[in-house]
């Protein structure tokens, strides 16, 4: 287990709450040294464990404006691990255009930069030791520009690169290839099996979202309901590259786009629609949908939406949640809508305090447990230089165990977010304890109970960390994440204890608190 006592001041929020009118909310701001104006960090974001991987296709690197760079950050201690760029990149390549990570493996999307200055590439990384693996180019030879390195996804076995300007007779249909996660070997091309008529014009590959092996692959401008650009996604099985099934947009409406944006986890997938009218022009909206059979679940439709939000830019799920972006709401400033992904039911709107009209907060949306992080690609100190929030939603993991020990300004609590998950992101906030206070935690893998001090240790004191200290304001906030798996099933229990001079007997201990692991 790895524990940082960096405070990261990230907010807890019931995972489904009634919902509310728009209230802003504290975020941990991820804005790295070096970047500048025109950036466009967080133009792509991809979140595993406990790292987020961003693009910044802007970047200028002294190798020519916007010739790009992808930033790998560790979201425990806010730290930039890694910077990546291409050597002898050019003015408007833009690598960072798209970015994926998957354990060590990470694969970067380049707009321009391939055979010719006007056709993409897309580069597989060695996180661990820092070096590419291999550049990868369109499976079929191109000599135009196909889109190819616009859209990418990973797992820990395959990389997907979509051509979504494919062209074939009729028009452009789009085309996604798979190549070898280890060795950036080509493997085969995903197509869409319907090409004719006006499908014929999907731009299938214009968004992918991957779970295990099914990747979801939009087509935002298909056509085949018999209405343009209404739009479609795909679901393939990445084992036999098999189409399983095709979505559709319950309400089809002529240039809506459904498939702009697609995300899928735990055999649910969302998909925006960001210029679908409901009531005003270009609201945008959003549905949940089974992936084994397609049938539609839920329709998310943001409360209050006025005309022009495209909510729908970008979508996320993660534990039955989903998360839909508009980063032209509230004035170009920017929401995420979280709903229920099964009932549509609408939660709390997340708005980050320290954002401001123009920043397009909602423009990309990544998770990892009930870790959410969202890009704000044109915030930041200057124009277009980008920032990202870091929100974090109370998915129930944690439950309280036990009773506290008073202090001078009673009983100091303890809160937890995070799942019991390999690489995933937990964090324990204590809060109501004496300020600027030396403090412990305690871990333990059993409830104890043992009479101490006049209160009760809470767990079995199988691990302690000391040399902390409480903020001025009496909180203290610590991430920490586990770095393998620990047995399904498997209890944890933490308990903080803080020095109190003031109080009745000299110490303060919080509740206990405990998690199993999934």
């Amino acid at each position: 287990m790895v524990l940082s006592s960096r405070l990261i001041p990230l907010i807890a929020l019931p995972a489904l709450a009634a919902a509310q009118a728009q209230q802003c909310l504290p975020t941990d701001v991820l804005d790295p040294d070096g970047t500048n104006l025109n950036d466009d960090f967080g133009f792509g974001v991809a979140v595993d464990g406990a790292r987020a991987f961003v693009g910044a296709p802007g970047d200028q690197n002294l190798q020519g404006t916007s010739s790009g760079a992808a930033y790998l950050i560790d979201l425990v201690s806010g730290e930039v691990e890694l910077v990546l760029s291409i050597f002898g990149a050019q003015t408007g390549d833009r690598f960072g255009e798209s970015v994926d990570i998957c354990g060590p493996r990470a694969v970067v999307g380049t707009k321009w930069g391939g055979a010719t200055s006007f056709i993409g590439a897309a580069h597989l990384y060695d996180l661990e030791a820092g070096t590419k693996i291999a550049k990868l180019s369109a499976i079929a030879p191109v000599v135009v520009d196909h889109g190819f390195g616009r859209v990418v996804a990973i797992t820990p076995t395959r990389v997907l690169v979509a051509r979504p300007l494919d062209s074939v007779p009729g028009g452009a249909c789009g085309a996604v290839d798979v190549f070898d996660a280890l060795t950036g070997a080509p493997l085969q091309t995903l197509l869409p099996d319907d090409p004719g008529g006006l499908g014929a014009l999907g731009q299938f590959g214009s968004a992918m979202a991957v779970d295990g092996e099914l990747v979801v692959i939009g087509a935002p401008r298909d056509g085949s309901q018999g209405v343009a650009e209404a739009g479609a996604a795909y679901v393939f099985d990445l084992t036999t590259g098999q189409r399983l099934t095709k979505l559709f947009p319950p309400a089809p409406g002529a240039g809506d786009r459904f498939g702009t944006s697609v995300a899928i986890e735990g055999g649910l997938v969302a998909v925006g629609a960001p210029l679908a009218d409901v009531v005003f022009p270009d609201t945008g909206r959003a549905w949940t949908f089974d992936a084994a059979t397609g049938a539609p679940l839920a329709e998310l439709i943001r409360p209050g939406a006025d005309a022009g939000e495209e909510f729908g830019t970008a979508v996320g799920i993660t534990a039955g949640v989903a998360l839909v972006g508009a980063p032209k709401a509230y004035g170009y400033r920017g929401v995420v809508q979280r709903f229920d992904a099964v009932t549509g039911a609408a939660a709390d709107a997340l708005v980050p305090c320290d954002s401001d009209g123009g920043d397009r907060v909602g423009s990309a949306i990544s998770t990892c447990s009930s870790t959410v992080v969202v890009s704000a690609p044109t915030g930041g100190p200057g124009p277009g230089t980008g920032v990202l929030h870091e929100f974090a939603l109370d998915l129930g993991h944690w439950s309280s165990l036990g009773s506290g020990l008073a202090g001078i300004s009673g009983v100091p609590s303890l809160s937890g977010t995070g799942a019991l998950e390999p690489e995933c992101l937990v964090q324990l906030v204590v809060s109501n304890a004496a300020p600027s206070a030396p403090a412990v935690l305690v871990l333990g893998s059993s409830a104890l109970s043992l009479a101490l001090l006049g209160g009760q240790l809470i767990p079995s004191p199988d691990a302690v960390v000391a040399g902390l200290v409480t903020e001025p304001d009496g909180t203290l906030e610590l991430g920490f994440q586990l770095v393998s798996a620990i047995p399904s099933g498997l209890d944890l229990y933490v308990q903080a204890w803080v020095l109190d001079a003031g109080g009745p007997q000299g110490f303060a201990a919080t509740a206990g608190l405990t998690a199993t692991a999934p």
